[in-house]
């Protein structure tokens, strides 16, 4: 089923009813200081079942605070 498309409007901020002193940085309650990139992935652990995967698992989960 194709979605059906809807015109979009689009409003100033004037036509919102929105003064422009209100909008913007000078009314904004957060501000951004700093920014750091994400830390690269890094590899994860890789576990053969030799009868005990199930067990390392559950370390594995209790580990990260998940079980």
């Amino acid at each position: 089923m194709a979605a059906k498309k809807k015109p979009v409007t689009q409003l100033s901020s004037a036509d919102a009813g929105i003064d422009a002193a209100d909008a913007g940085l000078a009314s904004a309650l957060t501000k951004v200081t700093s920014v750091t990139p994400r830390p690269p992935k890094s590899a994860g652990t890789k576990t053969t079942d030799d009868g005990n995967g199930g067990a390392e698992i559950a370390a594995y989960l209790a580990a990260q605070k998940l079980i």
